[in-house]
Formats: C-alpha cells, sequence, structure tokens
C-alpha cells in the first residue's frame, strides 16, 4: 500500500500571481469543532480547501447508520466528486476541530482550471487520491475480520497523518474510538479489544489520547494476511 500524503501546496504548485488569482475567488470561512461545512443531500455548489484544521466527511444511509468517509486536513479539497458542477452533496461535512476553509463557487473553480494549469493539476491529483482512497475504503470493508479492517486503517492513516516520534510513528490527530469504528463499520468495543491486542503484541501505544505506531512492519503483515 502506497498512499501518500497529498496537500494541494499552493505555495509549491502555484506562483505568487496565480495563488492571489485563486484566493481573489474564495471566501474564507471559519467552522468550530462540530459544526457542519455542509450536509447530505443539499444543494451543492460549492468547493472548499482546507486552510488549517480538520474535518470530516460522512455518509448517513438510510436506516440511519452513520459511516466515516475520510478525515481532511490542510490543502485538502472537499466537496467533491463534484467539484465543478451543482448537484446534491452524496454525504456530509464537519470540523472535527476549528478549522478555517477557502470556499469557491464551482463555476469559478472551472473557470480557473482553464486559465491556470498547475491549479487544473491540483484537482486532478486530489480526485485521484479521493478515487483510491473510496477504493481502498471499499476493498477494507469486503473483509470480515475487524481485526484486519482496523490494521489496515491504521496504516493508511499513518502514512497520511504520521510524524517520526521517538521509537515509532504518532498519528498527527486524536482520533476517539467511535471515529475509528465510523470508519471500518464496527462497534467501539470491538475498537477497543482490538486495540488492546495490539498493545500486548507491541505494535502500538496510546499516549495522551494519541496512537503511537511502535511496529510498522507488524502492522503491515496483519494489513497483508
Amino acid at each position: 500500500m502506497n498512499l501518500s500524503p497529498h496537500p494541494l501546496c499552493l505555495q509549491d504548485k502555484l506562483n505568487d500571481r496565480e495563488q492571489q488569482m485563486l484566493l481573489a475567488r474564495c471566501v474564507e470561512q471559519r467552522v468550530a469543532a462540530g459544526d457542519h461545512v455542509f450536509r447530505q443531500a443539499t444543494r451543492h455548489a460549492e468547493t472548499f480547501i482546507v486552510k488549517q484544521g480538520l474535518v470530516r466527511t460522512y455518509h448517513l444511509s438510510p436506516s440511519g447508520k452513520e459511516i466515516t468517509v475520510g478525515y481532511w486536513a490542510a490543502g485538502d479539497m472537499v466537496g467533491g466528486p463534484d467539484f465543478f458542477e451543482e448537484h446534491k452533496h452524496i454525504w456530509s461535512c464537519e470540523a472535527a476541530e476549528d478549522s478555517v476553509l477557502w470556499m469557491i463557487k464551482g463555476q469559478d473553480l472551472y473557470d480557473l482550471t482553464l486559465k491556470i494549469p498547475a491549479l487544473s493539476k491540483c484537482v486532478v491529483i486530489a480526485l485521484s487520491f479521493k478515487l483510491r482512497w473510496v477504493s481502498l475504503l471499499l476493498q477494507n470493508m469486503g473483509t470480515e475480520c475487524a481485526r484486519h479492517r482496523l490494521a489496515h486503517l491504521l496504516a493508511s492513516l499513518c502514512e497520511m497523518y504520521g510524524d517520526e516520534y521517538e521509537d515509532g510513528m504518532r498519528i498527527r490527530y486524536a482520533f476517539t474510538q467511535e471515529e475509528f469504528a465510523n470508519m471500518i463499520c464496527t462497534t467501539r468495543q470491538w475498537v477497543n479489544s482490538i486495540l488492546g491486542e495490539f498493545q500486548q503484541e507491541g505494535i502500538l501505544r496510546i499516549e495522551k489520547r494519541r496512537l503511537i505506531i511502535c511496529d510498522l512492519i507488524a502492522l503491515q503483515k496483519i494489513v497483508n494476511e
């Protein structure tokens, strides 16, 4: 599995003039933790770029079951897959922590991609990453083993949000067991039990609500079983 971080990196991919052209079309929006950026089935007309913070996208099934699609940090684009056209949102988005986003109308974003090739590339990268992430989620859901699903998720989060830390990699954000459960379609009790197994096996430890992956090789072996 090779799932690398993919921020837009505006300063790297766009020159100063291009950045100004983009930001001139954006409206900055602050969203408090727990508040919605948009809701499923509502009209989609804007795309959001995370400036800072962390947001979560999730789908609510007709039966009321909530499934977390993903967490998105600085540089990520949310609001797709229809970044340009007006449709209804196929999932909801809420702030996992106090966040700042740039909001741009779909038509404005489309117009700019015609003028700024580097921005077009950013959109393609974002769409490609999201397609791959959703594909991994579907593959993950295809196994009946919750242990395997959680290992797969932790390995992916480690690649996306892992920072070197003492004897391993620390996942940057303090995800709760309930959030892990929503991402792999299981219960918090199962997540608690499996995390306990991983700790006993020396694969990870929990420090100040953060997960430290101590043995990534062992975690990957579970993923590849």
